[in-house]
């Protein structure tokens, strides 16, 4: 699989350019990155890629024949490492109990 556009791969970008696109979507996406990355510091790229390519191995429709072999083959050329990594942080994350109340500006 050859790269696109600084990307490891078009099924890549096209993951990422989809959700991005779709505000809904990202906003849930980056919400979901949020808690992960909270709850699981280390290990949240890992967890939050899983998350996703479950998430659309659900979604995806079920097809027969070459477009069943062609929509899998696509599904399986993305890295959800790297789409995972992209998604920025929601903003609007409760800060942590030990945080809560300090004032910002030192």
């Amino acid at each position: 699989m050859s790269s696109y556009k600084g990307w490891s791969s078009y099924a890549s970008w096209a993951v990422y350019h989809w959700l991005e696109e779709e505000e809904e979507n990202y906003d849930y996406w980056s919400g979901r990155r949020s808690v992960i990355q909270e709850k699981f510091p280390d290990s949240w790229v890992q967890k939050l890629a899983e998350e996703l390519e479950a998430f659309h191995d659900e979604d995806s429709p079920e097809l027969a024949g070459v477009y069943g072999d062609l929509l899998g083959w696509a599904l399986g050329s993305v890295n959800w490492i790297e789409v995972a990594r992209h998604i920025k942080a929601d903003e609007q994350v409760t800060p942590p109990i030990h945080l809560r109340g300090l004032s910002t500006a030192l």
